[in-house]
């Protein structure tokens, strides 16, 4: 069973994983974000549903701790978003 302290270490890797991956695609595709919530198109038509969603709208488009960044609180959400920004050639 994992302690508190490694629950934490494990959040904190991931969430520098994510924040890696959006810095390097603002950089790569020279996007200036905004602090504004962004509209988003359906989950169910997106390549990557949910997730992809969150990575290539909301906060590759959003100032870091901005907009849906919150929702990286949630572990089922860091989790999830993570195997997605994994799963991706960022």
């Amino acid at each position: 069973m994992q302690t508190e302290n490694e629950k934490n270490s494990i959040a904190v890797n991931k969430f520098e994983f994510i924040l890696s991956a959006v810095e390097k695609t603002r950089a790569e595709r020279g996007i200036n974000p905004t602090s504004e919530l962004k509209l988003e198109g359906s989950c169910f038509g997106a390549r990557g549903g949910e997730m992809a969603n969150m990575f290539w709208v909301q906060l590759v488009h959003t100032t870091n701790g901005a907009g849906e960044w919150g929702m990286l609180k949630d572990p089922v959400i860091l989790k999830d978003l993570y195997d997605y920004v994994s799963s991706l050639d960022t």
